[in-house]
């Protein structure tokens, strides 16, 4: 009876509103009174009514006028639910009326020392926190111990509280893996929410880290420690526990939980060592966000990552789990906090912009790589941190067995970056300097009397600080993450500036020098940052600038140099664009330029030069399908970096550069493969990744060049059906393509090829049936380069990349049966590619992916019976390829092949014979170009459709 009253009570007062359910209204038979309570009210009738139960739980009593002291607006409901709860529970613990036991503040029952709930037998409370109340307990129908949880009757009057036990509940249960505690049971019982576990015998995380700080007595997951430290040493077993724990959150993840409360006490060691994550009580499952609202804190600050700490939950992913698991591991090693700071408004700053201090000044037997691991699963920025927890776990494996890991020391362009972001004030007045000393010297100039005395002194003085502060700088940013924007305005003012001094300086050669330069450097950073067409121009203006400085002082080896590299980058920027002879022609002279230097004084930096711009006509051959020509432009650059590589040690400043020549190429040499022989590609391309495989600092661009060539990879493994093998490199190339998108969204460059590899994934997704994976990364792919083409709506390459994707989310969607969606996609794919074709009419392989299209969109119709509509469609190939007989006959084969299949499901019909009567003029047209039309073609499938309008003889005559 009693247990039915509680239960009772207990939906009374979630009809009564006090769990704020906004999911249905209040109960139509709810007192007025009660309706009348706000949010404010209900809550301190809520936190009165705990403190209430909890007194009584202690054997105290309080009265009503104690309670509504300062609550005088509470005093009816207070007295309603204080009569009913009193009248249950028999005033207090243990004075039961009847003598037959009473209940305690959760709504349990009372018999003797233990409480019961349903099956389970409740023994002993063995912890209390925020989200619940932990007995040790024995489940009576298997015998067996388990730790059950229960949601504290208070804690019922809150909607979310109830939310978030359920949710912690469901996650838990979800999740199988041997480093996180299992579910064995979930229910209600009497109006109690519980769930059932296995008993860990052991101790959380903190209260070992207690224990060895305050040098306490060992409990017992402390005692084996301590051995494990004796057998392995003091930092083993800690590594390797925390190794599991993030193994055991690259579970979660993978289902799309994440944990949001990793901290000490989440963790618990059991008497064999075994760690076990706990408590999901805060989990975050990607189908069901709607426990958290954004500014909402959720988590244990002090662990907390600076965006989850900041309340911007929209940011909030399983890098979070890592950040957090982190700073535990930062704990163990330290036996303190990793941020320091009491709780309130300084901690918050410290997590926002403090560092832990070197765990190497606190520890001297933390190795380097330990420390490096540590500060990267703790990076500020999520973007910095390890993609997955199964990243960090297999580093810090990598640390016990003394291998390299993917954590590396701050490259000094990282510390720029990082300081830039952390001292903006600084940064920009250092700026303001630049520009100020800018100022002053244009004052000098302009008041200086024009003596050659004083035109030395004053080239040497802007030598020394406006171009050691401007261009300079800008040369020391390039490939720094997110200082493109700022290199690219450093570069203009440094344009800007040299103008003027050649006005004042008559034209100073030294000075148009510097200019020449700073516009090849603002063409580079510009081509980059948006699209080719407008680094064309300053590549130009440096091209004339060059061309007068080299007829005025035709032996200047420097100027030479720099004019010929000039003359590559030009000719690389008209090839993107379409313009692939002026691009060859440009090429071509830098090529000649730079054998001649070459061959009259050879070195190091010359060979540089020349085994890029062969890279680069090679690549011009392949986009003019010149294969032959490009595999030979490939292998002079290769052998030439080869050669010089071998004269060279490891600490040559050009030792890393040349290895990176190399592997591009080899990589490049490997694309002419790519179509008739993917096992030769596959191969290439993997030796060109080993090339790359010496663990230095890596910049932003080889970074990339690495990305691409996982890319490239990927795609020659799925053309000879290694389909496991292509996924994995096609996750690596993303991986890393993500993060520089990350660390430099402003390069257009770098989001391209994040998309281009996307769109590869998604098709490799079509072809292994993954079929909702595939949609996912090509919709995302999809999204990428609309954007790229809105910044760039000139750039005939970011049109046809975009009309590639829409291609390959046409076929997804045909797969998927929705021949709607698939006509939609084909139609935007179409779109976009004629564009691309319109703008670069000799660029042949947007014909050829266009080509590729109009067949696909025509299979399409023809699999929804849309003959005509396929014909149609088929015949826009032929106006690609008027003089090209082989795809002439091609499209009157496949003109053939549709009117064969209308004739066998509708028979001979006015469509049928319209058909055949384009695939006749198709032929017509082949042999007008040259096609030979042999009679044992035109007998056989599916041509013989064509016999039935015209003779052989008639067709021969054609």
């Amino acid at each position: 009876w009693k247990r039915r009253a509680i239960s009772d009570i207990l939906v009374r007062l979630r009809y009564n509103g006090l769990m704020a359910n906004t999911s249905r209204s209040l109960h139509e038979d709810s007192p007025e009174w009660m309706q009348g309570l706000d949010e404010a009210q209900r809550a301190r009738l809520t936190t009165l009514l705990d403190g209430y139960l909890s007194k009584l739980e202690n054997g105290e009593r309080q009265s009503l006028s104690e309670l509504s002291l300062d609550n005088e607006d509470l005093i009816q409901p207070l007295r309603l639910y204080i009569d009913q709860i009193d009248r249950l529970y028999g005033g207090a613990k243990g004075n039961s009326s009847d003598g037959l036991g009473g209940f305690d503040a959760l709504g349990i029952e009372v018999g003797g020392e233990a409480k019961r709930l349903g099956d389970f037998l409740l023994i002993r409370e063995i912890g209390r926190g925020g989200m619940g109340v932990v007995y040790e307990a024995i489940q009576e129908s298997l015998s067996r111990k388990v730790a059950i949880k229960l949601l504290p009757l208070p804690a019922m009057f809150s909607k979310n509280q109830v939310a978030r036990f359920q949710n912690e509940a469901q996650a838990a249960a979800i999740l199988q893996h041997p480093n996180i505690v299992p579910v064995y049971a979930i229910g209600i019982e009497s109006g109690i929410h519980f769930y059932a576990m296995p008993l860990i015998e052991g101790q959380s995380l903190d209260e070992v880290v207690s224990q060895l700080r305050y040098a306490a007595p060992p409990g017992i997951s402390t005692q084996w420690l301590q051995k494990a430290f004796v057998s392995q040493g003091k930092l083993v077993p800690l590594i390797r526990m925390i190794a599991e724990a993030a193994d055991a959150l690259q579970a979660a993840h993978e289902v799309g939980i994440v944990h949001r409360d990793i901290k000490p006490s989440n963790l618990m060691l059991d008497l064999n060592g075994q760690i076990y994550v706990a408590d999901f009580g805060l989990a975050r499952m990607e189908s069901d966000k709607s426990l958290t609202k954004t500014g909402e804190l959720i988590g244990t600050v002090r662990y907390m990552s600076p965006e989850q700490a900041s309340g911007r939950q929209a940011l909030v992913d399983h890098r979070t789990d890592i950040y957090s698991l982190g700073a535990t591991l930062y704990e163990l090693i330290a036996l303190h906090p990793a941020i320091a700071g009491e709780d309130g408004p300084t901690l918050f700053q410290a997590i926002e912009k403090s560092e832990p201090i070197s765990l190497r000044k606190l520890r001297k037997e933390v190795p380097m790589e330990l420390e490096l691991v540590i500060s990267m699963a703790m990076a500020k920025r999520r973007e910095d941190r390890y993609f997955s927890a199964g990243e960090f776990a297999n580093d810090l494996r990598c640390v016990l067995a003394k291998k390299p890991t993917l954590a590396k020391p701050p490259t000094m362009g990282a510390r720029i970056a990082k300081w830039t972001a952390n001292n903006r004030g600084y940064f920009v007045a250092a700026s303001l300097i630049l520009a100020l000393t800018t100022a002053a010297i244009a004052w000098r100039m302009q008041i200086a009397k024009e003596t050659q005395a004083e035109m030395n002194e004053m080239v040497l003085f802007s030598e020394g600080t406006v171009n050691r502060m401007s261009t300079n700088v800008a040369q020391q940013l390039d490939g720094v993450p997110g200082t493109e924007e700022f290199r690219a305005i450093q570069l203009r003012e440094s344009i800007a500036y040299y103008q003027g001094i050649i006005k004042k300086t008559k034209a100073n050669p030294f000075f148009r020098q510097l200019l020449a330069e700073a516009n090849n450097r603002l063409g580079s950073a510009v081509q980059s940052l948006h699209s080719p067409s407008e680094s064309i121009a300053h590549f130009r203006k440096a091209q004339s600038l060059f061309d007068q400085l080299r007829k005025e002082n035709p032996s200047d080896v420097k100027v030479r140099m720099s004019w010929a590299r000039n003359q590559d980058d030009l000719g690389l920027a008209l090839s993107e664009t379409g313009e692939l002879e002026e691009g060859r022609v440009a090429i071509e002279q830098a090529i000649r330029l730079q054998r001649s230097l070459h061959d009259s004084a050879p070195g190091i930096v010359l060979v540089l030069d020349l085994a890029k711009s062969l890279n680069d006509m090679g690549m011009l051959h392949q986009r003019l399908g010149e294969t032959s020509e490009a595999r030979k432009a490939f292998d002079e650059g290769y052998e030439l970096s080869r050669k010089a590589l071998e004269t060279l040690d490891e600490q040559h400043e050009y030792w890393t550069t040349l290895h990176s020549i190399m592997s591009n190429t080899k990589n490049n040499l490997a694309s002419t493969y790519d179509a008739d022989d993917p096992e030769t590609a596959a191969k290439l391309y993997g030796e060109a990744l080993q090339l790359r495989g010496r663990g230095e600092d890596l910049s932003l661009l080889q970074s990339s060049s690495i990305a691409v060539n996982y890319n490239n990879l990927a795609l020659a493994l799925a053309r000879v059906k290694k389909f496991p093998e292509s996924k994995a490199a096609y996750t690596s190339a993303i991986e890393i393509q993500r993060r520089i998108v990350a660390n430099s969204p402003s390069v257009h460059k770098f989001r391209r090829e994040l998309a281009t590899s996307l769109n590869n994934f998604g098709w490799l997704c079509l072809e292994t049936g993954e079929l909702p994976s595939g949609q996912a990364v090509l919709e995302e792919g999809v999204q990428i380069q609309a954007k790229l083409l809105a910044e760039s709506p000139e750039d005939p390459s970011v049109e046809s990349e975009l009309g590639g994707i829409y291609n390959n989310l046409a076929l997804l969607y045909q797969r998927q049966g929705s021949p709607q969606k698939g006509a939609q996609a084909f139609v935007d794919a179409i779109q976009h590619q004629r564009k691309a074709v319109e703008a670069a009419p000799n660029e042949k392989q947007y014909r050829d992916f266009l080509n590729r299209q109009y067949y696909n969109f025509a299979a399409l119709q023809k699999s929804q019976k849309e003959w005509q509509e396929a014909a149609n469609i088929a015949l826009l190939r032929m106006g690609l390829y008027e003089k090209d007989p082989a795809n002439l006959f091609s499209v009157a084969q496949e003109l053939a092949e549709l009117a064969t299949e209308a004739f066998r499901l509708n028979g001979e019909d006015r469509e049928v014979r319209s058909i055949a009567e384009k695939a006749i003029e198709a032929i017509r047209k082949a042999k007008k170009v040259g096609f030979k039309v042999e009679s044992a073609i035109i007998e056989t499938e599916p041509f013989s459709i064509l016999l039935r309008y015209s003779s052989i003889d008639q067709l021969n005559a054609l």
